[in-house]
């Protein structure tokens, strides 16, 4: 077994894991293994990656670090987690392309972590056969237009799949932002002395509805992240609003 790079991951929220070792369990030669910094983009089920998206070759993830072990356990180890994979924005020197995931195995009683490289390579090929077919069938003779439909489909299907790295990207940007608007309505309720209160939970959930709806634009164009002080401002604006204090 040899060392093949280390790295470094943003989790989200400036917190970052270090001593992310991956390890080749079948080389022979020692390497001198860089560490590469990287971020995660979200999480996937691996059942549900298109058939176009080959995985690389696996590694196995090794550290010394105790935070690294904590947050692989919270995010990989429970019975729910069977099929979920991190995924990783990495540079393409590491593994030889841009995106990455990390994700779990069991074997002999024994959980592991695992990484491996996502292949996007199929898809572009496909993107090329499919264009090559549409102007095929649209400048062919009459009796070809099938061909035409089905490869319009075929298109559409494969845009739909494409869409999946946007969808992540905006679902990453709304968990931090729920993230830090539920612990700022927290904080104020508290500061107020109502965590023990019976409308507690109501007020909670008002005050959460109320400016999710307020961030309405920021949150469909998923771009910039909210100040966490705005937020705060408005969750203080909604609370006055809400308890009269």
């Amino acid at each position: 077994m040899s060392k093949l790079l280390t790295l470094t991951i943003d989790v989200g929220n400036g917190t970052l894991i270090r001593d992310v070792q991956l390890w080749d369990m079948d080389g022979e030669e020692q390497r001198n293994g860089k560490t590469y910094q990287c971020k995660v983009m979200g999480t996937i089920d691996m059942k549900r990656l298109p058939l176009w998206v080959r995985k690389g070759k696996e590694y196995t993830c090794f550290s010394h670090s105790n935070s690294t072990g904590s947050y692989f356990r919270s995010r990989l180890a429970k019975r729910r987690h069977a099929d979920r994979a991190v995924v990783l924005e990495l540079p393409n020197e590491a593994l030889g392309h841009e995106l990455a995931v990390l994700y779990r195995t069991i074997s002999h009683g024994l959980l592991s972590v695992k990484c491996s490289a996502l292949d996007f390579s199929m898809r572009q090929v496909l993107d090329r056969q499919l264009h090559d077919a549409w102007e095929v069938s649209t400048e062919g003779p009459r009796d070809r237009s099938i061909d035409a439909i089905v490869a319009r489909k075929q298109r559409q299907r494969t845009a739909s799949t494409i869409r999946v790295s946007t969808s992540m990207r905006v679902a990453e940007y709304k968990r931090q932002f729920s993230a830090r608007l539920s612990g700022c309505i927290l904080g104020a309720l508290r500061l107020r002395g109502l965590e023990k209160e019976p409308e507690f939970h109501q007020i909670y959930k008002m005050t959460f509805a109320s400016a999710e709806f307020a961030f309405r634009r920021e949150l469909s164009e998923s771009r910039d992240p909210v100040a966490f002080e705005t937020i705060q401002e408005t969750v203080e604006t909604l609370m006055k609003l809400f308890t009269k204090s």
